[in-house]
């Protein structure tokens, strides 16, 4: 989770003031000390790997089959 993208959306969110309000807060209280697991994590390829649904060779788009080869690797 990167979260320079999804703490802002949070926050336009909660701005709004309706019924939801307190659960974006809670939701932006949470965040904040979860640890981004997308950098230096050595299970990012293998896990990025496993969410290709598709078996080798049946892929239904190119970049499928590319992210697959990158993988792999």
């Amino acid at each position: 989770m990167q979260k320079d993208f999804v703490v802002p959306v949070l926050k336009q969110y909660q701005a709004l003031n309706n019924r939801d309000a307190s659960y974006f807060a809670d939701l932006l209280k949470g965040i904040d000390p979860i640890w981004p697991d997308i950098y230096g994590q050595p299970s990012i390829k293998p896990r990025a790997f496993n969410t290709l649904s598709w078996p080798s060779g049946r892929e239904p788009f190119q970049t499928a089959v590319q992210a697959r080869a990158i993988l792999q690797n």
